[in-house]
């Protein structure tokens, strides 16, 4: 396996954005930036609500993470109050968006995509479409 090398910044600040990092793949985005950059690195993590998992990075990385909740990427004042509170934790820098938030299903009446396409119920890959999609 490949040794993976700790990322520094020759800026005084190099801000990322992690849209969304309550789980999955963004919080490892967000795990793995943390603990491979160094103390000019800013992570703004993005999420609908905090859970333990990032209280955790939060108490682990104070200067370094900061957690915007309360983002819901079906409702358009949410997200132009999550665009509000990130311009004014970067001072409108941004160096690094990293887009991944998505939905699969829901659980209980949709388990997600592994589903035939004639299975696909339009209305949820729409709303899939625009939770995915509402950040780039």
């Amino acid at each position: 396996m490949a040794s993976l090398r700790k990322l520094t910044s020759t800026q005084p600040t190099f801000t990322a954005v992690i849209s969304t990092c309550s789980r999955g793949i963004g919080r490892e985005f967000a795990n793995q930036l943390l603990h491979r950059t160094d103390e000019n690195f800013k992570i703004i993590g993005l999420c609908r609500s905090v859970g333990s998992d990032l209280l955790i990075l939060k108490e682990k990385f104070p200067s370094k993470f900061f957690i915007v909740d309360g983002l819901d990427l079906e409702n358009q004042s949410s997200i132009e109050n999550t665009v509000k509170n990130i311009r004014d934790l970067t001072n409108n820098k941004l160096d690094l968006l990293l887009n991944v938030a998505g939905i699969l299903g829901n659980a209980s009446s949709d388990p997600g995509p592994e589903k035939t396409f004639t299975k696909i119920d339009r209305k949820w890959l729409q709303k899939s479409l625009d939770v995915s999609t509402t950040f780039s």
